[in-house]
């Protein structure tokens, strides 16, 4: 009856509820194959006045690859950061994933950025967890001892920018890396690290093999694949690796 008289479809005047789908599975093996982006405010020494930092990730050796900070949001920042990145390094081909924020989800950016060469993905929103390794360097910035929590300028604001970008990138020892600086990690260098440090390792538990648990000390692994957004099948691959 109710479908006969036409009360089966939705009659609110509110747009009706749509079902977010979960962002495509990336996998990167190596630098340059799969970067995050997203904007963080930065807070001035005016109350309700911020600066807007541009931020650009590899989600595979956690370097920042790109960064600017600006007076607002604007898609012609976004064009400026990438056009900046593509001096640089080849772009064809990378996956670049961000948030629903404006800048990222207008369509002529989104052609520029395919035109490129570049795919797109978007998390869903209010999903924070869809874009972790960009909120996570966002935390290790804020958090940090030396963040003046307000700025001068949007000047100071560049200046402290670039010192800890240089900083993280090549000095900040990386728990998700295995305490190793993402310039490392892009360099290889982790190879010969992580088996100098279990060498090391090996040598101390034969000379005082009561100061380590009984299996022996831990062995540092290179992690060769890096995936954001896992589907359910992969969490259970890695966490079957894993144990």
């Amino acid at each position: 009856m109710l479908k006969a008289a036409g009360l089966l479809h939705h009659r609110s005047n509110s747009r009706p509820a749509r079902r977010s789908h979960r962002p495509p599975e990336l996998k990167a093996t190596g630098p340059d194959q799969v970067y995050c982006w997203d904007i963080t405010w930065l807070p001035s020494q005016v109350n309700g006045l911020f600066w807007y930092c541009y931020t650009v990730i590899d989600v595979w050796s956690r370097e920042i690859v790109g960064w600017s900070i600006h007076q607002s949001e604007q898609e012609q920042y976004g064009r400026e950061l990438f056009e900046s990145i593509r001096q640089r390094r080849n772009l064809e081909g990378v996956w670049i994933h961000s948030d629903n924020g404006n800048p990222m989800r207008g369509a002529t950016f989104s052609v520029w950025l395919a035109s490129l060469g570049m795919f797109i993905s978007h998390s869903r929103p209010l999903v924070k967890n869809d874009n972790p390794y960009i909120e996570s360097f966002y935390r290790t910035l804020k958090y940090h001892a030396a963040y003046p929590g307000r700025f001068a300028t949007i000047e100071h604001a560049r200046i402290w920018m670039g010192d800890f970008i240089d900083w993280y990138n090549r000095m900040h020892r990386h728990t998700g890396l295995g305490y190793i600086t993402p310039e490392q990690r892009r360099n290889g260098e982790d190879v010969r690290l992580f088996a100098l440090r279990n060498e090391t390792l090996h040598k101390a538990f034969l000379h005082h093999p009561e100061r380590f648990p009984k299996g022996g000390p831990k062995t540092w692994k290179v992690q060769r694949v890096v995936y954001l957004n896992p589907s359910n099948e992969t969490k259970k691959i890695i966490h079957k690796k894993g144990a």
